[in-house]
């Protein structure tokens, strides 16, 4: 089970800061089949 701590602290991407690490891929869940 990931550490919660760290997953709410934020996450520094190219200078974009997001407030926590909790973010949904958006194609989740969806495979590459045809």
């Amino acid at each position: 089970m990931p550490d919660v701590t760290k997953l709410a602290s934020p996450l520094d991407v190219g200078g974009v800061r997001i407030r926590n690490r909790v973010f949904l891929a958006p194609m989740s869940g969806i495979t590459d089949e045809p």
